[in-house]
């Protein structure tokens, strides 16, 4: 009988990994993981307008196939973590099951999650705009309908 002990598995499940932040993103988990010895495996949906209307069953169907017990834990981007079929195949079993979770705009106990500062860094950059180029009129535009990183 074998007393090697199983590696370390980690899931990620993103969108449109082909995106340079996101192939950027998942290629620093492979290399981080691949210098611990640990193992990746990434669950992608191709299109993010596909994750906004949620009719593309091929598409989010990569999300049921995830069995979130046979990974050491999972890591779910900012852009499918609000999906139902995520919330219900990976996040819940993930908090239930107590594997450890990293999300990036989800806040739910027992889950790790990052945040981003961007209105510190936003305050900055206006200041500099106003201070250092002496800029009296700015003109903004608003991003993502809803997003609290855009409004």
């Amino acid at each position: 009988m074998s007393t090697k002990s199983l590696p370390v598995v980690i899931g990620v499940c993103t969108s449109n990994i082909t995106d340079v932040q996101r192939l950027e993103f998942t290629t620093g988990v492979c290399e981080q993981a691949k210098k611990l010895g640990w193992k990746v495996v990434i669950f992608n949906v191709f299109d993010d307008n596909s994750l906004v209307t949620y009719k593309n069953d091929i598409e989010k169907s990569v999300f049921e196939l995830v069995d979130v017990t046979l990974f050491s834990g999972m890591i779910v981007t900012r852009d499918v973590e609000t999906i139902s079929i995520v919330k219900k195949n990976i996040i819940k079993p993930c908090l239930d099951k107590d594997i450890p979770l990293v999300t990036f705009n989800l806040k739910a106990n027992k889950c790790h999650n990052i945040r981003f500062d961007n209105t510190t860094a936003f305050e900055h950059l206006i200041d500099h705009i106003i201070e250092k180029h002496n800029c009296k009129t700015l003109n903004l535009m608003a991003g993502i309908k809803d997003d609290e990183f855009s409004e």
